[in-house]
Parts: structure tokens; C-alpha cells; sequence
């Protein structure tokens, strides 16, 4: 079964969000390794606590780890840690039972966009309860700015979603917890209004 090109040309567009955001993380502010310590330390308790946040259109619901920014714009969500050097996106540019294709796509385009880029190794999970396979890869912004990415698609009973984490190459242990927890409360449902 062939991909429409308005489907692909939704896909692409997704991904030029999703490489912005990873450009606006990486040229975040910075921190030491003593001042991520002492955040985690002190934040961790709080930190995690999310709040569920709806997005009807898309079908999903996903919980937003406190202090972060969520927008959502042209069917993507983007989610921005208050010091910018994380962000998690998210769209549903297919419908249901394209999460390989979706996949494929995705890899190729984020190798374009973010080279000299390598791919770091492939990894089993679930997202929202259903398998997925995630690809890490490093990469290059445009402002010669080194990138950490996860990317996947998942399959729900009604879309196809593509996700994304972007990071700096080292991100703080309290960001990797937060994006964890954001991945582990996926819930998908018909979208509607």
C-alpha cells in the first residue's frame, strides 16, 4: 500500500518542527554537571509529577512533566523543558498501520536534516502499550551544534504517530526521567475535537 504525498508532505513537515525544536534545545542554555546535580537533587519529587494534557484532535493523551512548555500547532505537539535542552514532538500524520513505513521515513529525513548524523543503535519498547522500535541518533544542527534524537512511530487502533526526543548530547538525569515518564503516560484514543 503506497503513501500519499499529501501523507509524506505531512510527515516532512512534522519533522521540520521537530528539527527546530532540537535546534532551539541545543542552543539552549547550558549547565555545568555540579548545577544539573544540585537541580536534580533538589527537583526530582516534584519534577515528575505531570499533568495529563488531552489533545483531542490527534487522539492522544499524553502527561506534561512540570515547568515545560507545551504548544501544539499545524498537528504537532511540541513539548520544551523550562531550560531548553529537551523537547519531545509529536504528530499523527498517518493512519493506523503505517508505524514501519512511518519509521523508515522518519530515519531518512532526520539523517538529512541534522548531518553529518550517525545512528547510535535501535531499541524494543512500547509506547501508549503498543511495541515499538526506537533508533538513537547523533547528529549536527545547522549551528554546528551537536544533537541527541530518539525517534519512533506507533500505531494506535486510528493513527499512525511519529515521536521524537531531542537533547543535547548529554542531558540531565532529572530530563531523562521526565522524557521517560512523558513516553510511559501515552494514551491513545478516536481522535475527535
Amino acid at each position: 500500500m503506497g503513501v500519499s504525498r499529501r501523507a509524506l508532505l505531512a510527515v516532512a513537515a512534522a519533522l521540520v518542527v521537530g528539527a527546530v525544536a532540537g535546534a532551539l534545545v541545543v542552543g539552549g542554555r547550558g549547565s555545568s554537571p555540579a548545577s544539573r546535580r544540585t537541580a536534580t537533587a533538589n527537583a526530582l519529587t516534584g519534577a515528575l509529577s505531570a499533568n495529563p494534557t488531552t489533545h483531542g484532535p490527534l487522539g492522544v493523551s499524553v502527561a506534561q512533566p512540570r515547568g515545560w512548555q507545551v504548544t501544539e500547532r499545524s498537528g504537532v505537539i511540541e513539548m520544551l523543558s523550562p531550560d531548553q535542552t529537551a523537547s519531545l514532538t509529536v504528530s499523527a500524520p498517518q493512519p493506523a498501520g503505517h508505524e514501519a513505513q512511518l519509521r523508515r521515513s522518519d530515519k531518512r529525513q532526520l539523517l538529512v536534516l541534522f548531518k553529518p548524523a550517525r545512528i547510535l543503535g535501535h531499541r524494543r519498547g512500547k509506547i501508549g502499550g503498543q511495541p515499538v522500535l526506537t533508533t538513537e541518533l547523533v547528529g549536527v544542527t545547522p549551528k554546528h551544534r551537536h544533537i541527541r534524537i530518539l525517534t519512533t512511530a506507533v500505531s494506535s487502533a486510528y493513527r499512525t504517530y511519529s515521536i521524537q526526543v531531542f537533547s543535547t548530547p548529554r542531558p540531565a538525569a532529572l530530563r531523562l526521567l521526565q522524557i521517560r515518564s512523558a513516553l510511559a503516560s501515552f494514551r491513545f484514543f478516536a481522535p475527535g475535537k
